[in-house]
């Protein structure tokens, strides 16, 4: 662009010096490459800052859906919240220091995005996501020289999202003690701790390999001699947690019914071994009575499943922040406020 108005100027020159009276034409053909030049200086500069603009506006939509879906499903009818405060906190952070927010629309939504109320109001009870619209202005640099060109451009963006449940969680093949834990490397950990009166997942256990299944693995005082930490996937789906969870003796772990839809999930109906999978976590308090092949199951956690040559041990490495979407959570959605499982935030628009 430069060397092309170096060499107009060079030619304006050149006429200018063989001919004098030409000074009014070299002006008029000037002023209209120049308008020409800006024009398309501002289409590429001014076009770009607008694309840049509009996908801030998205980042900052998806932000704020996702920072509003969290406020519904921490939010309980006795002790009602809004999410309005997080939604405009965090939006207003992601944005851009060339255009300014001019509005931030959000509302409650349904699972079939269906709004409901604003986001000022507390959540209601139907709630299950929120959908932002974000909507920004800002200056033109080189458009606006342009006759009828803007000063100012305005973009906006719209994004939702919903809180899922989690399908099928409970169906894990392997049902990992989660105290006094065998480490795969020797020793022991325990996965949970206490806090409170409250099993928690001890957030030291995090990326430790666990022995999970196998002669050696501990027990948490299971009564059968023969249990190697074997769910009984039939009996345990779908139960909920905390509660008590049914194993079974020998060999041969079961599979899961629901494909785990996330980074090296594992597949319904092949060997959970190579990927990851959410188990139900058991403790020996209470322990098991009368050898019913039951044990107290206190929550889940996804860990990435390994095994040795043989097949007759399986490892377990506890995994956080395990990130989970798509066909994996529960088909007819079934989340509600007070739901105490495992749940996924996800954007659904």
């Amino acid at each position: 662009m430069l060397f092309r108005v170096r060499r107009v100027l060079s030619t304006c020159r050149e006429r200018l010096a063989s001919d004098p009276r030409a000074t009014g034409q070299i002006l008029i053909m000037f002023a209209m490459m120049l308008t020409a030049m800006l024009g398309a200086l501002g289409l590429s500069v001014d076009l770009g800052m607008a694309f840049s603009e509009r996908r801030t506006m998205q980042s900052a939509a998806d932000a704020g859906a996702l920072a509003g879906t969290r406020v519904v499903s921490k939010s309980q009818q006795g002790s009602p919240t809004s999410a309005w405060s997080e939604v405009q906190a965090v939006v207003t952070a992601n944005k851009m220091a060339a255009g300014t927010i001019t509005s931030i629309d959000c509302n409650y939504v349904t699972d079939n995005g269906t709004l409901i109320n604003p986001c000022t109001a507390t959540v209601p009870a139907n709630a299950t996501g929120v959908e932002v619209t974000v909507t920004e202005n800002h200056p033109t640099y080189f458009i606006r020289v342009v006759p009828g060109g803007p000063s100012s451009v305005t973009t906006s963006a719209v994004a939702r999202a919903n809180v899922k449940k989690l399908g099928a969680p409970t169906d894990g093949p392997y049902l990992p003690c989660g105290v006094n834990t065998k480490l795969a490397s020797g020793g022991t950990y325990s996965i949970m701790q206490k806090v409170d009166g409250k099993w928690q997942i001890d957030p030291a256990a995090v990326g430790k390999v666990f022995n999970i299944h196998g002669p050696q693995i501990e027990k948490c005082k299971a009564k059968s001699s023969r249990y190697k930490g074997l769910a009984d996937v039939a009996l345990n789906k779908n139960l909920p947690i905390p509660g008590w969870f049914s194993y079974k003796e020998g060999d041969t772990a079961g599979f899961i019914s629901a494909d785990v839809e996330g980074p090296d999930g594992c597949k319904a109906g092949q060997e959970v071994i190579n990927c990851v999978v959410f188990l139900p976590i058991v403790v020996d308090n209470p322990e098991e009575q009368n050898n019913d092949r039951r044990q107290w199951a206190v929550g889940y956690a996804p860990f990435y499943i390994t095994g040795n040559n043989s097949g007759n041990e399986h490892y377990g490495k506890l995994l956080a922040d395990y990130l989970v979407y798509g066909k994996g959570q529960d088909g007819g959605f079934g989340w509600q406020q007070g739901y105490e499982g495992p749940i996924t935030i996800r954007l659904t628009k």
